[in-house]
């Protein structure tokens, strides 16, 4: 079977991506590390605030330090993999090498399937707080 060639359209479609997608990879670096920095003064913030309102419930910083900590691991793989794409595209269409454009494709893959493996995990939580909420909800009105 013979590959497909690209043509200068599609070089030029590439290049374009290629554009977008490290603006796009840039940005989520730049909100990675906003909520790193978040994670390490915001719960330290709130654990304060409790002290300066006089309020005995003390919020659980740790706990938020955690959570932001872990959000930003998160959202740092799809990043990540963009970054990748973004970077290897670059340089695949600047030196025409093929192997260098199978990279660049193979990080947009990982990107695309871990982002839909976390909306498939998102969906499926979702569907089960609608799931308790609809058992709850029956339970009191009984």
């Amino acid at each position: 079977m013979e590959k497909p060639q690209l043509t200068e359209q599609a070089y030029l479609f590439l290049s374009e991506v290629k554009k977008w997608t490290k603006f796009l990879s840039i940005i989520g670096f730049i909100f990675i590390g906003i909520f790193v920095f978040f994670a390490l003064f915001l719960g330290t913030f709130l654990g304060g605030l409790s002290d300066i309102t006089g309020s005995y419930i003390s919020f659980p910083s740790v706990l938020v330090t955690i959570i932001y900590l872990l959000i930003a691991l998160l959202y740092f793989f799809p990043v990540w993999f963009l970054f990748k794409f973004s970077t290897n595209l670059g340089k695949s269409l600047k030196s025409g090498n093929e192997s260098e454009l199978t990279d660049a494709f193979s990080y947009l893959k990982l990107h695309y399937k871990f982002i839909g493996i976390l909306t498939i995990i998102f969906l499926s939580i979702y569907l089960l707080f609608i799931i308790f909420g609809v058992v709850i909800a029956g339970i009191v009105t009984l």
